[in-house]
């Protein structure tokens, strides 16, 4: 997969941080090994493709990352939608967390609005801190699976800057509001945890997305790597263990 990104100008920026924590962590393999020449030839790598995602900042007022490049090389956003692919080079340790751009994106994806004037978090009510998945297509829900991320790519981002814009707090924003269990006032309430259960009795996940009208799907519309992303955020935030993907 790596070396399909290398070769490949249009690739995906999230594919892209793939490559780089996937070129990394050989290199992290390499080296306990003893092999230092392919450690070093992995390295190298990762250092190539990770100064090819800087071609994928936005230049202007936005401050977030294109989903793609274009074969002429220029940004694109997928069908016209600002998404998590936005701040994913943060996420996969891509990008250096302590590179001016990502105070940046940090903040743009907390408190900027796209388009017709959408916010990218919820900025108020009992979602506060919850992501939109898709901005405008999905600006009326708020989901898991996307606030999760966010929070583990701002707190790398507020460990790495001295906490510029109060970043910690963002995170835990975030967190917060995903890390919300089903019947609760506040947050998500999609969390299924030990406490609570869909109809048929399974218990464990989270519930895709609330609606900012206060709708979700069907209880069993459960996925697992938003499981995922809550294990990462929480070694994070609440114990203070970064979470390098490349290892």
């Amino acid at each position: 997969m790596a070396n399909s990104i290398v070769a490949n100008l249009g690739s995906w920026t999230v594919d892209r941080s793939y490559a780089v924590a996937a070129y990394t962590g050989f290199s992290h393999w390499a080296s306990a090994v003893g092999d230092e020449a392919t450690s070093k030839w992995f390295a190298n790598e990762a250092s190539t493709v990770s100064g090819w995602i800087i071609r994928a900042q936005n230049p202007g007022a936005w401050h977030d990352y294109y989903d793609y490049l274009d074969g002429g090389g220029k940004g694109v956003y997928n069908n016209g939608n600002v998404d998590q692919t936005g701040f994913s080079p943060y996420e996969f340790n891509a990008r250096p967390a302590g590179e001016a751009y990502a105070a940046g994106v940090a903040q743009w994806w907390d408190r900027g609005a796209v388009f017709g004037g959408d916010y990218l978090t919820v900025q108020s009510g009992a979602y506060v801190g919850g992501v939109h998945q898709s901005v405008p297509s999905d600006a009326d829900k708020a989901y898991p699976g996307d606030s999760f991320p966010l929070a583990d790519a701002e707190w790398k981002i507020a460990r790495a800057d001295g906490n510029l814009n109060d970043q910690y707090s963002q995170a835990w924003r975030h967190y917060n509001f995903a890390l919300s269990a089903v019947g609760s006032s506040t947050g998500a309430g999609c969390w299924v945890n030990n406490t609570t259960a869909d109809p048929s009795g399974f218990e464990g996940g989270f519930i895709d997305w609330v609606s900012i009208a206060g709708n979700r799907p069907e209880v069993w519309q459960r996925f697992i790597d938003t499981s995922g992303y809550m294990l990462v955020a929480t070694e994070e935030l609440v114990f203070s263990n970064e979470v390098d993907w490349s290892c």
